[in-house]
C-alpha cells in the first residue's frame, strides 16, 4: 500500500547568502560570494518530509520569474511536486 501524499500549502521564497571574503573597508570595495537557496517555512517542511520518503506536494504562491523558475526547480529536484498558485486567483473580484 502506498502512502498518500502530503499537501503543504504555505510560503516560498529563495533566501539570498551574502559572505564578505574579508572585514569590509571604508570607501572600498569589498569581494564576496553570493548563494541562492530555497526557503519558506511550509516549503522547507515539505522538502523535509520529502527528503523521509513521505509524498509530499507543495502548493504555494508564486510569481512567473526567474527567481520564481529557479525556486520551482530547486524544489523539484529535493523531491517535492510543486503546484504554484497564481496570486490573481486569490484576490477577490470586484
Amino acid at each position: 500500500m502506498t502512502m498518500p501524499a502530503l499537501l503543504a500549502i504555505g510560503s516560498a521564497a529563495l533566501d539570498i547568502k551574502t559572505r564578505l571574503t574579508r572585514a569590509p573597508l571604508p570607501t572600498t570595495d569589498v569581494p564576496g560570494q553570493i548563494t541562492l537557496k530555497p526557503g519558506g517555512v511550509a516549503r522547507n517542511i515539505a522538502e523535509n518530509l520529502a527528503r523521509i520518503a513521505v509524498p509530499t506536494v507543495f502548493a504555494g504562491i508564486m510569481g512567473d520569474d526567474p527567481q520564481a523558475r529557479l525556486l520551482i526547480e530547486l524544489s523539484r529536484t529535493a523531491g517535492l511536486h510543486v503546484q504554484p498558485l497564481a496570486d490573481r486567483l486569490l484576490r477577490p473580484t470586484i
